[in-house]
């Protein structure tokens, strides 16, 4: 009978503490400030996500014949006054030259639009330091400057357009036997790449955040899954 008065007596013990100790987590949990719950939450490390993104509309353009009639006069003037010699590679090579520096005197909008979606990510770590899911990141990695995204989304994909473009005509000048130097292909790349920047617009620029969580407990598969956020508060990005 003592013994099972001993058991019981310890069972009770348990039982009061299994009681108490939630309790008295709970509130310590609740006075807890964040530093001290981030230091308690190292596994709580996560990937942060920004995705920005606008939509870019490009204006179809095209150049006038008769850019190609004057340069065949002026050239024609050229042979005849002995100023560049009559062959082939010459004469190619200072037409487009000639195409080059007045490709934007002969240029004009179809009328023709393509619509297209930019965006431009960024990712950095983050820390949960509520548990209902606040969590802290630097500030670079969910705001950039919106002059500098235009500028990025601009840039980036009318370099693409540029490419493909002068790619084209690579491979044209190149079934007719003429291969280019890179001074001629940089001068009509610059002269495309310029009537491109005239024929763009930029608008509705928007943000996205998620958080990157990932399940690498012993034994268990690995599993990652993405959760939108909202940015609550932001201070000064880097070097704020």
């Amino acid at each position: 009978m003592k013994r099972i008065a001993r058991i019981l007596g310890l069972l009770l013990a348990v039982f009061m503490l299994l009681m108490i100790f939630p309790a008295a987590s709970a509130s310590a949990a609740q006075s807890m400030d964040p530093r001290t719950l981030a230091m308690i939450n190292k596994p709580g490390t996560v990937l942060v996500l920004t995705t920005w993104t606008a939509d870019m509309r490009l204006h179809e353009f095209s150049l006038d014949e008769s850019l190609f009639d004057d340069i065949a006069e002026v050239v024609s003037d050229m042979v005849v006054s002995g100023e560049i010699a009559n062959d082939d590679y010459t004469l190619y090579y200072v037409i487009l030259q000639m195409v080059a520096q007045y490709m934007h005197a002969y240029a004009f909008h179809t009328g023709n639009v393509e619509d297209i979606v930019v965006s431009l990510s960024a990712i950095g770590s983050g820390f949960i330091v509520t548990p209902d899911g606040y969590l802290v990141t630097n500030a670079h990695v969910v705001q950039e400057d919106e002059d500098y995204l235009y500028r990025y989304f601009a840039i980036s994909n009318l370099y693409e357009q540029a490419d493909t473009a002068i790619g084209e005509m690579l491979a044209d000048m190149r079934r007719s036997g003429f291969e280019p130097d890179q001074e001629l292909l940089d001068s009509l790349y610059n002269a495309y790449f310029d009537l491109l920047t005239q024929s763009f617009e930029l608008n509705n620029l928007r943000s996205n955040f998620r958080c990157i969580l990932g399940n690498v407990s012993p034994g268990s598969d690995i599993s990652v899954k993405g959760i939108n956020m909202d940015l609550r508060k932001i201070g000064e990005p880097y070097p704020g």
